[in-house]
């Protein structure tokens, strides 16, 4: 299994859980931008990135190198993020992580 084929079970795993532990709606689903401000599922989606990136990093070493290349500047570009609309330090996002 390569490190893109981990991940993408990884996300699907996340993804049929997340899906499993909703009760079924009784109506139709509210608008999930009217309940929640832009940008709130961002550390979600950076910790889902991140322990793909481990995963990666622990597992399958040298394995795949333009994607785990590829996860490591999505993390960037989360940080990077985070750091511009978020009270985070760089010492906050290495404790996340």
């Amino acid at each position: 299994m390569t490190v893109r084929q981990a991940a993408s079970a990884l996300l699907a795993c996340a993804l049929s859980v997340a899906g499993a532990a909703r009760e079924p709606a009784a109506e139709a689903p509210p608008d999930p931008a009217a309940e929640r401000p832009a940008g709130e599922g961002v550390l979600c989606m950076m910790a889902i990135a991140n322990a793909m990136a481990e995963v990666g990093r622990r597992c399958r070493p040298g394995e795949d190198p333009e994607f785990q290349a590829e996860l490591a500047r999505s993390i960037a570009r989360f940080d990077d993020y985070v750091q511009r609309n978020a009270p985070a330090t760089p010492a906050d996002l290495a404790a996340f992580r």
